[in-house]
């Protein structure tokens, strides 16, 4: 196992309440088999939402390599099993974006030892085609119209907008993207936590002219309270995104009854396994999932989104594969 730190700067910063990038920064790792294949992984850490520095991510890769050195398996089950024993340990749990990495090379290198692309590893029905959306962060006017032109440019019809820097001026954000865009586009919102309940109300109600279709992570992540009530009261879907890292955030959220979406992201979740349980008990209790990304991702783990996007036929909305327009 093969461990490399990155930092690639972006064409411009992405920003939103919670953060700003300028350089992509993970760690990616590779695994390599016997017979010299290899298979490739990667992880985004965002401190604000797991809690993972990237120094800690990559020590905790480091441990988690360490595991599977000369580790063989003979079966798909077998490598699933070894899998989630790995995802067990408290390592992988603290450490989820880490774990991500180890998990997808070690699926890669499967995949390719036997022939099959990741999704055709897993026993599951799958889709081939997808829509992605475009993503606008916090930019300047000049800026943010330069990312609008762009996105009209390629016909995209979905589109989220990053809100957070005050109701009237994300308000005025919106009527531009509208204007520019057409009525046809659907367009949603993510304050990343940027809003208190009744902020997050009061840009709702005020965006109604405006056809917002959902807001993603309204409230700080903690404020399941909070977030219920924008659910209850703001008449969009309400999309949990920092709120959400695991299976058990999952069911805490749908306890709470706090709201009926849910956005998954390999890096924040775990990888593929722990995405996909996720994405089972979404199923099974009427929950709508999204699949996300986080900024910065090079093009391995915007194929293994792609990857995830097949086995997860009918999300509601699917991010990623920016790094040909970001790096």
């Amino acid at each position: 196992m093969c461990l490399y730190r990155l930092s690639i700067p972006f064409r411009l910063p992405v920003s939103h309440s919670l953060a700003e990038r300028s350089r992509a920064e993970g760690v990616v790792a590779i695994a390599r088999g016997e017979d010299g294949a290899c298979g490739y992984g990667e992880a985004t850490p965002r401190e604000y939402v797991t809690g993972e520095t990237l120094n800690g991510c990559l020590a905790a890769a480091r441990d988690l390599g360490h595991l599977i050195l000369d580790r063989s398996v003979d079966s798909v089950g077998g490598l699933f099993g070894f899998l989630r024993e790995l995802g067990d340990t408290r390592t992988a749990r603290l450490y989820p974006s880490a774990l991500c990495a180890i998990e997808i090379a070690c699926i890669d290198l499967w995949g390719r030892q036997e022939g099959l692309p990741v999704a055709k590893v897993f026993n599951r029905d799958g889709a081939e085609r997808f829509t992605y959306s475009a993503v606008l962060p916090l930019l300047s006017d000049a800026l943010f119209d330069r990312l609008l032109d762009l996105t009209a440019s390629l016909g995209m019809g979905f589109v989220k907008i990053k809100v957070g820097a005050g109701i009237d001026a994300d308000l005025e954000r919106i009527r531009r993207a509208r204007a520019r865009l057409g009525a046809s586009v659907d367009i949603r919102v993510d304050a990343n936590g940027g809003y208190t309940p009744d902020e997050a109300l009061e840009f709702l109600h005020r965006a109604r002219p405006l056809a917002v279709s959902a807001i993603e992570q309204p409230v700080p992540k903690g404020d399941l309270e909070g977030m219920r009530r924008v659910s209850e009261a703001g008449g969009v879907l309400v999309i949990a995104d920092e709120s959400l890292c695991s299976i058990e955030d999952a069911r805490r959220i749908a306890a709470a009854g706090a709201c009926r979406g849910l956005n998954v992201r390999l890096s924040k979740c775990g990888g593929f396994l722990k995405s996909l349980a996720i994405w089972d008990f979404a199923s099974q209790n009427g929950i709508a999932c999204q699949i996300g990304s986080h900024v910065g991702e090079t093009a391995i783990l915007a194929a293994a989104g792609r990857h995830l996007a097949a086995l997860c036929p009918g999300h509601i909305y699917l991010e990623g594969s920016f790094s040909r327009r970001l790096l």
